[in-house]
């Protein structure tokens, strides 16, 4: 895709840092060649949580693709993507779930793009697409997730979120519930109009 191409060319070899860890010394993207060619980033995991900085997008859309495993540790575990830092005054939702229990569970705190249920081991793929519009004063999200639990349920989830600001979108976090130890990785793909 010749588009993509060309706004990856501009964006990326000026500075986009991805952090793998939040106030991590080293950006993870360190021992990744910057190339004109590459449309996208793929960073690992560190504990439970990716960063995403120096995006600097007013307009335009963001697409990111996650995918990993953890252990449960007897508890439901979220996955949540945070913008600018910001923990609160998101409208987020999340609904769908497994056919014995559905969810229906808005979360203020992130954009909210699934979770595991009955406190199992679970294997997942979210992809999250968020679009900006500083214009507007709104940053919006819309995502798909699915979870493979270890007692052989599969969840399925969407996300719809909108958050309120007339800041440049700047950070992303992917996070995990608290003491949450993953396994996986995340790709960020940015286009600009």
């Amino acid at each position: 895709m010749q588009l993509t191409r060309t706004i990856v060319r501009r964006f990326f070899p000026f500075g986009i840092a991805i952090m793998a860890q939040v106030g991590s010394p080293q950006p993870a993207n360190a021992g990744i060649p910057r190339s004109p060619t590459n449309d996208y980033y793929t960073v690992p995991f560190s504990k439970n949580r990716i960063r995403f900085e120096a995006i600097n997008l007013s307009n335009g859309y963001v697409r990111l693709r996650i995918s990993g495993r953890f252990q449960a540790k007897n508890s439901d575990r979220r996955i949540l993507v945070r913008i600018n830092g910001k923990t609160a005054d998101y409208q987020t939702w999340c609904s769908g779930g497994e056919p014995n229990i559905p969810i229906n569970e808005p979360d203020p705190s992130g954009i909210y793009v699934g979770r595991n249920a009955y406190h199992q081991d679970a294997v997942f793929v979210t992809e999250l697409f968020i679009s900006t519009h500083i214009e507007a004063g709104k940053i919006l999200g819309l995502g798909q997730s699915t979870f493979s639990l270890s007692n052989g349920f599969i969840g399925n989830e969407r996300c719809t979120s909108s958050f309120s600001t007339f800041d440049y979108l700047d950070s992303l976090e992917i996070l995990v519930s608290p003491d949450t130890e993953i396994e996986g990785s995340a790709t960020i793909e940015v286009e600009r109009p």
